[in-house]
């Protein structure tokens, strides 16, 4: 025999707290308005995410048949449909919050700025749910100035339907520092919950504080991370104010770009390490309150190449100095001269001499040799420089005859029969004005 009609057996409440256990029954009958035992139902979960147990239960001889309906964790409507046969029955019941387990500040509100003596623009909220994370109305909270000075209004409050407690305002304390507000409500994890605002000076002065003019090797940091100062018109500390650091000039880069002045209204940057060239390197720190410069100077590495300046490849008489006194540039890994340097010359070949050896990086990273004189023979001359664990570097100059002179050397005043050849060749000799023969000069021999 087919249903003709299901009923409620019981009404339900209204509204349950999520989680809570309902017993949703059905009463089936037939056409004729008599109880169908044994008729089987089915309770069906159709919105707010709960439980029924059994999902199919048999009608009872009185044509009842029931089930445990566990609601949902999330507040709000939720509803288990009942099905005999080809009618259904809905029961809906709204899910209200549990009791009050947390409390927590609400987005926004927690970390503020105003002027010292001003209201903070979002009074501080807290939201209070249940365990299952439902917003949860009508606890106490209690809001509380905690450090700072101060003032608030509307300090004690319920919460909404929304589980939301605000207070009426919060102004803050009359000096430039950090001020902190707390929300209460008793037995609640995240209880007290602190809000914090700076109160941040509207005039002022920014000035150095440590860290100026400072030297430091090229691509490293200063010993002294530069910080600076911020006061108020009366001379107190400024709290909290936002100071930012930047390379101006020289390269280089900086760590903790952006500080806050701390309890006596000092702001330090994370670190600045200057460019690699070496020379002036200018950092810049600035707030609203105004703006400060710092200046290092970034000084050469540890000396890395040695290469030739000048005087490489010259010409000149045998036994006399080179037009230009060799020389020898120093610099570090990122190519900046480097002084201070010792650089010792030494010949290598021809002979000769050299004065000023050794000799000491300028400014400029340059050294020079006194003088180099070649040797007295004509032809191929050279000398070093080396300056500790550095390559060497070869000079070449080439040494010259000069003036010369041009003698007998033999065959001279002979006695032959005419027709005939002497008995010896005439020869003849040629000398540089050091006295040094020359090879390879050609002579003509004529009757």
């Amino acid at each position: 025999m087919s249903a003709e009609s299901v009923a409620p057996a019981a009404a339900l409440p209204q509204s349950s707290t999520v989680g809570s256990l309902l017993t949703p029954a059905v009463t089936v009958t037939d056409a004729s308005g008599n109880p169908l035992p044994r008729y089987q139902v089915t309770f069906t979960v159709v919105s707010g995410g709960g439980s029924v147990s059994p999902g199919a239960s048999l009608t009872d001889d009185n044509g009842k048949a029931s089930t445990q309906w566990t609601l949902g964790p999330t507040a709000g409507q939720q509803q288990v449909v009942a099905t005999a046969g080809s009618k259904t029955i809905p029961f809906t019941v709204t899910g209200t919050a549990d009791v009050a387990t947390q409390i927590a500040a609400s987005p926004g509100t927690s970390v503020q700025t105003a002027p010292p003596g001003a209201a903070v623009s979002n009074p501080p909220s807290v939201i209070v749910r249940d365990s299952h994370g439902n917003p949860k109305a009508g606890v106490a909270v209690t809001f509380a100035v905690a450090s700072g000075g101060g003032s608030v209004t509307g300090s004690a409050t319920t919460t909404t339907a929304s589980g939301v407690a605000t207070v009426g305002s919060w102004t803050l304390g009359s000096i430039a520092q950090t001020n902190t507000l707390t929300a209460t409500s008793a037995g609640l994890t995240g209880s007290p919950v602190t809000f914090t605002a700076t109160a941040l000076a509207v005039s002022g002065t920014l000035t150095v504080n440590a860290g100026n003019n400072q030297t430091a090797t090229v691509s490293t940091a200063v010993t002294v991370a530069p910080s600076v100062v911020i006061r108020d018109a009366n001379n107190n500390p400024v709290v909290g104010a936002s100071v930012t650091f930047g390379v101006a000039t020289g390269g280089g880069s900086v760590t903790g770009a952006t500080a806050q002045t701390n309890a006596i209204g000092v702001a330090t940057v994370g670190s600045w390490t200057l460019g690699p060239t070496a020379g002036a390197n200018t950092l810049t720190a600035t707030s609203t309150l105004g703006s400060a410069t710092f200046t290092a100077t970034g000084v050469a590495a540890a000396a890395s190449t040695l290469a030739i300046n000048g005087g490489n490849g010259q010409t000149s008489t045998s036994g006399t100095p080179v037009a230009i006194p060799p020389s020898v540039i120093v610099k570090d890994l990122q190519g900046n001269p480097v002084s201070g340097v010792s650089v010792t010359f030494t010949i290598a070949s021809g002979g000769g001499a050299v004065t000023g050896s050794p000799a000491t990086t300028n400014a400029s990273g340059i050294a020079t040799v006194g003088s180099w004189t070649l040797g007295a023979t004509a032809g191929a001359n050279s000398l070093t420089a080396s300056s500790g664990g550095l390559t060497p570097v070869t000079f070449g100059a080439t040494g010259t005859t000069g003036s010369g002179s041009m003698s007998v050397n033999g065959g001279n005043n002979q006695t032959a029969a005419v027709n005939t050849a002497v008995a010896v060749s005439p020869s003849v000799i040629i000398k540089d004005g050091n006295n040094n023969p020359i090879s390879g000069v050609v002579v003509t021999f004529a009757v």
